[in-house]
């Protein structure tokens, strides 16, 4: 999947190495927000399951509770690619380690590059929740 860069982008792969480790640091930001959301969506998700749901329900119930489980753990694994590239980042700075700017630029786009799809892909299951949640309500 090739993913279009924007202006903010294409500015972030220019930016200098602080920038970079500065947009790292709003990604676990995200992250852990998304990880909450994640658990309070499964949380609700269970408290309405406990309802007695017609077959068409409860068969896309089970499927969205595999997608939530699906998403966690790839939100998990993203989120330890994402803490290691910080970690990666911040040991290039705090020590004055002399590497490339094209090697942690490189780097530094393909893990964007997965959060970008994560973030997407968690805008999906919640649109997709929400419409379960609102036919199940009504």
């Amino acid at each position: 999947m090739k993913f279009l860069q924007t202006p903010k982008s294409t500015y972030l792969l220019q930016a200098s190495l602080d920038v970079l480790h500065f947009e790292s640091h709003e990604w676990q930001n995200e992250m852990a927000f998304m990880s909450d959301e994640t658990n309070f969506l499964h949380k609700l998700h269970l408290k309405f399951m406990e309802k007695i749901l017609p077959e068409k329900q409860r068969t896309h119930s089970t499927e969205l509770q595999v997608k939530l489980t699906q998403f966690s753990t790839l939100l998990n694994n993203i989120k330890d690619d994402i803490q290691a590239h910080e970690r990666y980042l911040a040991n290039i700075l705090q020590n004055n380690i002399n590497v490339s700017d094209e090697e942690y630029r490189a780097r530094h786009q393909a893990v964007k590059q997965q959060a970008e799809y994560l973030f997407n892909e968690f805008k999906q299951l919640k649109k997709e929740f929400f419409y379960w949640a609102e036919d199940v309500i009504s």
